[in-house]
């Protein structure tokens, strides 16, 4: 629901603000994380017009990175809503770069989606400006 919320919000905007109805064919129905994976090839299921966004925005690439807040910061424990999936590729890159790198004696805040996107998106920045995001920059 949120995506179709989401599209919803962006033509409405867009029509306040120049008066023209214009379908949005940026939003993408799909696991951002599942992609970074290789999961790709699991668009089967989805529409076509959404695999081939899905597809469009995969291949560009990303020259700006910016985050909202965790949106499972308050999580009490693993069996509230917002569970933290596991991701084989991007938690193997979250281990080699912010938890390699970390001094900090625990380090299961690593785990979190909104570090996990972080890492995703810092990976297809293809080293443009990464080597100065670090861990520390996206806590603070």
């Amino acid at each position: 629901m949120p995506y179709y919320i989401a599209a919803l919000n962006i033509e409405h905007a867009y029509y306040e603000l120049t008066g023209t109805y214009e379908p949005f064919e940026g939003l993408c129905f799909v696991d951002t994380l599942d992609l970074a994976e290789g999961s790709q090839h699991q668009l089967g299921f989805m529409t076509e017009k959404n695999a081939e966004r899905v597809e469009r925005q995969r291949k560009a690439p990303i020259t700006v990175v910016i985050g909202n807040p965790p949106y499972n910061v308050g999580q009490i424990n693993e069996n509230d809503n917002n569970k933290n999936r596991k991701y084989e590729v991007i938690d193997k890159r979250v281990a080699e770069t912010y938890a390699k790198d970390s001094k900090a004696s625990s380090k299961t805040a690593l785990s979190d989606p909104y570090v996990k996107f972080f890492r995703w998106a810092t990976d297809r920045l293809q080293g443009r400006d990464a080597s100065s995001l670090s861990y520390q920059t996206i806590v603070s």
